[in-house]
């Protein structure tokens, strides 16, 4: 690549590239403080950005004095506390396309010298290697802020780092080595007495998205974008190592289970993203059977389906994320059967970014599905994406979710949780800002909040080889923060409370999926996202006593055989049961009835029973209905609702009463699953349960029953949380409007009474559904929302949110005032946000001042939070606030537009369509104040004031575009769609000459206004622009609309109509080329062998911050340097032989030069053009 290239991008936008031989070696660098570096004690963080293509591998070698947190792309990959140690990463792994950013947080506890230095290395594909070391360049804040370590955090208002001096020459740290250190940095920090050992290498499997065993104790292991693997040992030590491939028909597979001699697997295959069972018919160790029992629409991605468990009633489970569409709808009488968004103020701001926008309830699910697919249900919803899901002794689901880490600061956002999942569970997940929070009474909360994360594998430990502290623990991997947690669960009611430590951190650690191994061990794999992948397993050092180990004998095997959801466990039980023949089912049925045995092993029997059959006999469940451990009685009732044997139905009604809120639970269940009569009067009690568990259950179970049992009955009831819940089961599942109108009157009642802030928290929600799902009468609502808004401000923040949502939705406009005053009264941004982001619906409610000021609260707020979608959030609602303005006032607010350009689009899209000339001059006015600046909303402001001129279709203002059109080439495409709005003499060369820069949406506007207009151009260079246009169409559409100007401009025709448009256009490249043989041929230029880097990646790198960021004095020196002087002139430098560089910059696009730097011969004036004459 010539340096030409180089010195005319840095003297056309003040930037340049250096290779790595200009790179600067590591400067200790802190956060700027006022007094000396000694001085500097407490925390600091540090962001660096980099724009990479291609990047091949990276490394970082870093030391802190005193501690640090070392993060890539949010991804945390590693820490340390010893300054004198320069601990090395490969951060490859982490590395994508486009923007990265390293970030760390450095502490300094005490007083003395701080300082970070670390050594930032990255190859490209080419071998060139960049330095992104410590320096100035970095930018650096001593407030920790929301998402501050994501790639889309602005650090805009972060200082530049103070440099302290040069690695290894910097008192008081001195002559420490600047290089590579002789030690790497352990790659796995692990809990004192394990050891993480690598069981097969990456080299050898690819990146890995999950693993599984067999029954034969083999891995199952899915690479990314490749075929299910299957993992031998084939040296007979017990450690499987040999790499095969067990089915090359799917690919992607994100979630294997291994039952009855086949794989079930979530993947792409012969029939696209499905629900596969795989079979093995011949026996060597490659699948030759691939059906599809459960499809899906599209193909497998990452919000897709996921990992499968086999339950303990026999039926297989599937995790679904947000975007999985079934093929064929689940039952109607599924547990999760009432689906509704269930949030009240529209529009919906959905995500600015487009992530799940417009995705609909349920969001992400749980599945439950036969063996053979004759049965699909849809167990639970209201999930994000969550990539795995495990049941525990106990036969209770559990799964780790994770919310957008985008949203981090916003009322709407919900750390990453663990759920337990029961039938019917919803958690409430919706896009954009429609989320609902944990406390809504039509919903179930989180078991543990976790903080963020990035959930993937999940394995109880039922196996013996570990320490007892761990069994029955649950391990959970996390990929972003490189770690695995554990997690102690404990009975609290009708559900768990848990405790969550690192059990084992990497650095870095891909961590994707977790399995216990038949030898006891917990094994890993990584990878995801194009990572390193390989197999590990963690092994305990310990000593695990041999009668520990040893399983006995006959029945004994089986009731103690680790890990009962493992293919391996399931493979000897089932040979247990064959040797035993008639002795099976009579010893598990005694083991069950003794009361003295141990819990564990009486409801392992009825869970071997279960699964291997035969059922357990009705006497034995009628028996355990009354033992005396509730563990007993709970599986009993958990069974009895598999079965669905009518003799049951009284029993089960009766322990709806039982003192344990588990087995009340267990029995709501049971009655809607097995079909039973279901005894409302029993039901409606439980309601009251202060166990969010039990009330769930008694909801659902009530809500099969028709309403008209059981209205009245809640309705009147005495109990507040009788009301309240009933109520939500009623709205959730019967909302029509004679039922939300009675419910709304019931709680404006509860209202003048005196009702607790959990209740009231509850009624609240309530009062949305029934505003939101039930058709009332305005003058129901206006009489509602004077009710309401004496409740506004209330003392407690949560309270106000939910008063906030269904006032807005109400246009109770008399407590716009007191929001205003709550926007000053100094509450946490979060809460600033939810009042801001609902503003536009009180705007009626405000004087005119008033609305003025909140137009400043947009401004102070949008500099006050740390997040691009924060803040995009905040444009939308500025925007919708204005909207609802007076016309004087956006008058008013246009005219302030420099100081509001993000309001200033709300004005602007509420202009008329004709508009008079004093108003388009101001306008024009306003957009010259603009161009100077480069922020986002000011760049959005002129879109759309180019867009209102365009519309008005005034002769001044094609003049102004045209004239913008000649100032501001990289505008050109914005600009060309507002001249295609006038077809007239005077646009025609502006349409004509953007042919080779405009894209997308611009280029049908221009080639429509084109086709529209009877003009033809006379030189040929606009016919060949036409067809490397038509080139670089992506749709058969597109291409016959420039087929269809082609002929009208030449009067020819190339091909038949029914000809692939493709191949008529290939006729267009040689009729050109025949036509003017003397004109450069009409074909896209490509990349040569020789070009160290490619167009794209170039252009890429010019948008980048780091693009941006040059040295034109570099530009200057390598133009002298490269002889581009001997031609080409630069102000007083160089030679007029060839085109003048001087203006070069505001005369064509970036992309045109960059353009015309790589590919010279694409496109040459006829002005300097060379010709050959012959004589």
């Amino acid at each position: 690549m010539s340096w030409v290239l180089f010195s005319l991008t840095a003297l056309m936008a003040g930037t340049t590239w250096l290779p790595s031989v200009y790179a600067d070696e590591a400067e200790w660098i802190w956060a700027p403080v006022k007094t000396s570096a000694d001085k500097a004690a407490g925390l600091s963080f540090f962001r660096r950005k980099l724009n990479l293509r291609g990047a091949e591998s990276g490394e970082i070698w870093i030391r802190c004095d005193q501690q640090y947190l070392l993060y890539v792309n949010g991804v945390k990959i590693g820490s340390g506390k010893d300054w004198s140690q320069q601990d090395f990463y490969d951060i490859s792994p982490y590395l994508l396309n486009g923007t990265n950013v390293i970030a760390v947080e450095g502490l300094k506890s005490e007083p003395g010298p701080a300082g970070l230095a670390a050594s930032v290395l990255i190859k490209d594909q080419s071998g060139s290697t960049s330095s992104y070391s410590t320096n100035n360049a970095w930018r650096t804040s001593v407030r920790r802020q929301m998402g501050w370590q994501q790639r889309g955090f602005r650090d805009a208002r972060w200082q530049a780092a103070r440099s302290l001096g040069k690695l290894g020459a910097t008192p008081p740290w001195g002559e420490v080595a600047g290089g590579k250190s002789k030690s790497k940095r352990a790659r796995f920090e692990v809990m004192r007495e394990f050891r993480v050992e690598w069981v097969v290498k990456g080299k050898d499997t690819g990146s890995l998205l999950a693993i599984s065993f067999d029954e034969f104790g083999n891995i199952l292991a899915s690479r990314e974008n490749g075929p299910l693997l299957l993992v031998l040992d084939s040296n007979k030590d017990k450690i499987a190592d040999d790499v095969t491939v067990y089915c090359d028909q799917l690919k992607n597979c994100q979630g294997i289970l291994g039952m009855n001699g086949e794989v079930y697997a979530t993947a792409d295959g012969p029939e696209g993203a499905a629900l596969y069972r795989l079979r093995d018919t011949d026996r060597d160790g490659v699948a030759d059977k691939v059906a599809a029992i459960v499809k899906f629409k599209g193909r497998m991605q990452e919000h897709g389906p996921h990992g499968l468990r086999l339950g303990p009633d026999g039926l297989i489970y599937m995790v679904c994320g947000n975007q999985t569409q079934l093929a064929t709808p689940p039952l109607e009488a599924s547990p999760h059967r009432y689906v509704y968004e269930g949030d009240l103020v529209q529009p919906r701001y959905e995500d600015p970014r487009g992530h799940a926008r417009n995705i609909k309830a349920p969001g992400g699910i749980i599945l439950r599905v036969a063996p053979d697919g004759s049965v699909l249900e849809r167990f639970a919803g209201g999930l994000r994406n969550p990539y795995d899901i495990a049941f525990d002794g106990h036969g209770e689901l559990l799964t780790w979710d994770a919310d957008m880490e985008w949203d981090q600061g916003t009322s709407w956002y919900r750390p990453t949780r663990i759920h337990q999942v029961t039938a019917g569970a919803e958690f409430g997940w919706r896009s954009g800002w429609a989320k609902w929070p944990s406390h809504y009474i039509d919903s179930l909360p989180a078991v543990l909040e976790t903080g963020n994360g990035s959930p993937t594998g999940l394995a109880f430990y039922d196996h013996v080889m570990y320490p007892a502290r761990y069994h029955g623990m649950l391990f959970m991997g996390d990929w972003a923060r490189g770690q695995i947690m554990a997690v102690q669960l404990a009975r609290n009611g009708a559900g768990y409370k848990g405790t969550a430590k690192v059990f084992l951190e990497g650095h870095p650690l891909n961590v994707t999926d977790l399995e216990v191994g038949p030898d006891g061990w917990l094994y890993l794999c990584t990878g995801g996202r194009g990572t390193e992948g390989g197999i590990y397993r963690v092994t305990w050092t310990g000593s695990v006593p041999r009668q520990v180990q040893d399983l006995g004998q006959g029945i004994e095997v089986a009731l103690r055989q680790p890990q009962l959801d493992s293919a391996y466990a399931r493979q000897r039980i089932a040979v247990v049961k064959q040797k035993l023949g008639a002795g099976w089912e009579q010893q598990l049925t005694k083991i069950a009835r003794q009361t003295e045995a141990p819990v564990k092993r009486r409801t392992r029997a009825l869970q071997l029973m279960q699964l291997f059959g035969p059922a357990p006999p009705e006497d034995l469940l009628r028996e355990l209905l009354a033992d005396r451990d509730a563990n007993v009685r709970g599986m009993a009732v958990y069974l009895i609702g598999v079965r669905g044997a009518a003799e049951f139905a009284d029993r089960l009604a009766k322990l709806l009463e039982d003192p344990e809120p588990w087995v009340q639970r267990r029995a709501c269940e049971a009655l809607v699953r097995g079909g039973y009569p279901l005894p409302v009067d029993r039901l409606i009690p439980l309601l009251a349960s202060n166990d969010r568990y039990v009330a769930w259950a008694a909801a659902k179970a009530l809500q099969t029953v028709p309403v008209d049992r059981w209205q009245e009955k809640v309705l009147n009831s005495p109990y507040q949380r009788v009301v309240l819940a009933g109520s939500a089961a009623m709205l959730s599942a019967h909302p029509d409007t004679a039922t939300c109108q009675a419910i709304l009157q019931q709680m404006r009642t509860l209202m003048r009474g005196f009702v607790s802030d959990a209740n009231f928290l509850d009624l609240l929600r309530i009062c949305q559904l029934a505003v939101g799902r039930g058709e009332l009468d305005e003058q129901e609502k206006a009489a509602f929302a004077t009710q309401l808004s004496a409740e506004y401000p209330a003392g407690n923040a949560m309270i106000n949110r939910e008063l906030i949502r269904l006032l807005a939705c109400l246009q109770a406009s008399g407590i716009a005032d007191r929001l205003l005053e709550q926007l000053e009264a100094g509450l946490e941004t979060e809460d600033r946000i939810h009042l801001a982001v609902h503003a536009p619906h009180f705007v009626t409610g405000l004087s005119s001042p008033q609305r003025f000021k909140m137009l400043e609260h947009f401004v102070a707020l949008r500099e006050a939070v740390t997040s691009s979608n924060q803040a995009e959030y905040l444009d939308v609602a500025a925007r919708d606030f204005v909207s609802r303005m007076s016309d004087s006032e956006r008058v008013e607010v246009l005219a302030q537009a420099e100081r509001w350009p993000q309001a200033a689009l709300g004005a602007i899209a509420r202009l008329p369509a004709s508009l008079e000339e004093g108003q388009l001059q101001q306008l024009q006015a306003l957009d010259q104040k603009l161009a100077s600046r480069e922020d986002q909303p000011a760049e959005k402001l002129r879109i759309g004031i180019a867009a209102v001129l365009a519309r008005s279709q005034a002769p001044t203002a094609m003049a102004y575009l045209r004239k913008l059109y000649d100032q501001e080439p990289e505008r050109r495409g914005v600009l060309a769609m507002g001249l295609a709005q006038v077809r007239d003499a005077n646009n025609w060369p502006y349409l004509v000459r953007c042919l080779p820069i405009v894209e997308g949406n611009a280029a049908q506007e221009v080639i429509a206004a084109l086709a529209d207009m009877d003009l033809a151009p006379q030189s040929p260079r606009p016919v060949r622009d036409l067809i490397l246009q038509g080139l670089k169409q992506n749709s058969d559409a597109g291409r016959r609309q420039i087929l269809a100007l082609l002929e009208k401009w030449t009067g020819h025709r190339m091909g038949g109509a029914d000809d692939p448009p493709a191949s008529r256009l290939a006729a267009w490249q040689d009729w050109f080329a025949e036509q003017y043989p003397d004109q450069p041929e009409a074909k896209l230029p490509g990349p040569s062998r020789d070009d160290r880097y490619t167009y794209q990646q170039l252009l890429h790198y010019l948008a980048s911050d780091q693009g941006r960021e040059g040295d034109a004095g570099h530009g200057a020196a390598v133009f002298r340097k490269a002889d581009c002087a001997k031609c080409h002139r630069h102000g007083p430098q160089g030679k007029g032989i060839g085109p003048d560089l001087t203006t070069v910059a505001s005369r064509l696009q970036e992309k045109e030069i960059l353009q015309s730097i790589v590919y010279p011969s694409h496109v040459i004036s006829d002005r300097y053009g060379t010709k050959v004459v012959e004589t």
